[in-house]
């Protein structure tokens, strides 16, 4: 109903977007990681396709969200935790999953994108030798707790230095 309360002039129009699985896109392509690329090219419900993946699903990518819902959703916990770097209890918690669970998932998600763990790294050791990152359109961002002697806040700097690789795009982009 609230959305009716919005009306274009005329020979205008109002475009909506769901932009829900932009950061992961985004993650795929600064990643280079064909793995979560193969969502998208192919047109994909992305959560259901990891789902698919993860868990071994015995059904096409198509039927997830309606014969497994639960899965789907804790793929999206697994997808995001993975991405800002979450460690196994957080995505355990978020999944309503065990730890060990996690843990395993997590692996498994990573066996399939390798490059996306890569990327992460690497661009977490930059962060933590320069304490600094540029963004893909070339935004500084200074992160001095990233050479702290708290293991606590150089964790949390790197983390958001990572973040923001993603999320920087993310709103350049969408904004435009």
């Amino acid at each position: 109903d609230i959305k009716k309360l919005f009306v274009a002039k005329p020979g205008y129009s109002i475009v909506q977007c769901d932009l829900k699985t932009a950061e992961v896109y985004y993650a795929a392509v600064l990643s280079n990681d064909k793995f979560l690329q193969k969502a998208f090219i192919e047109k994909l419900d992305f959560h259901s396709y990891i789902a698919k993946q993860i868990f071994n699903l015995p059904c096409e990518i198509s039927e997830v969200k309606k014969l497994y819902p639960d899965e789907r959703q804790y793929s999206k916990a697994i997808t995001f935790g993975i991405m800002y770097q979450a460690g196994p209890a957080t995505v355990a918690e978020e999944a309503h999953i065990t730890f060990d669970e996690a843990k395993q998932f997590i692996k498994k998600y990573f066996n399939e994108a390798r490059s996306l763990k890569t990327w992460i790294e690497t661009s977490s050791s930059f962060i933590e030798r320069n304490a600094y990152i540029y963004s893909f359109f070339g935004r500084k961002r200074r992160l001095q707790e990233s050479q702290s002697s708290s293991k606590g806040a150089a964790k949390h700097a790197i983390r958001s230095g990572v973040n923001f690789l993603i999320q920087s795009v993310a709103s350049d982009i969408n904004v435009l």
